[in-house]
């Protein structure tokens, strides 16, 4: 089991998760890095995918309740129902945790990016 836990302090409205993750390649062509299962936790509340992900794919969230695997070119290959409903967050600081597990002997190399939407600025 991998985890990594953050605070982020965003100055946005309440929002839904969203995110994009991939699994990193293990440097070897002839061994995908597998991870399963991953779980996000934002302020107590958590949701977990259930689903096997190995290197060169992409889990994106968008916020919608549905996350959707993508393969190196953008193709989509599934689509994931989440066990629980898609945290939200909210203004000032949080905590959001992230976990997974992996049966490989070293932990593979994980990207998660978190996205954030606020109100559009006019430039002038």
């Amino acid at each position: 089991m991998t985890s990594l836990r953050i605070v982020r302090l965003t100055r946005f409205d309440q929002q839904p998760l969203q995110f994009t993750m991939t699994v990193e390649s293990s440097g070897d062509p002839t061994h995908d890095a597998v991870v399963a299962n991953p779980v996000f936790e934002v302020d107590g509340h958590e949701i977990e995918f259930p689903v096997r992900l190995w290197s060169n794919l992409y889990l994106v969230l968008d916020g919608n309740g549905v996350a959707i695997i993508f393969d190196k070119n953008w193709n989509e290959v599934k689509r994931v129902k989440p066990k629980q409903p898609v945290p939200m967050l909210s203004k000032g600081n949080q905590q959001i945790s992230f976990r997974c597990e992996s049966a490989e002997a070293s932990v593979p190399g994980i990207k998660v990016r978190i996205r954030m939407a606020g109100t559009p600025e006019a430039v002038r």
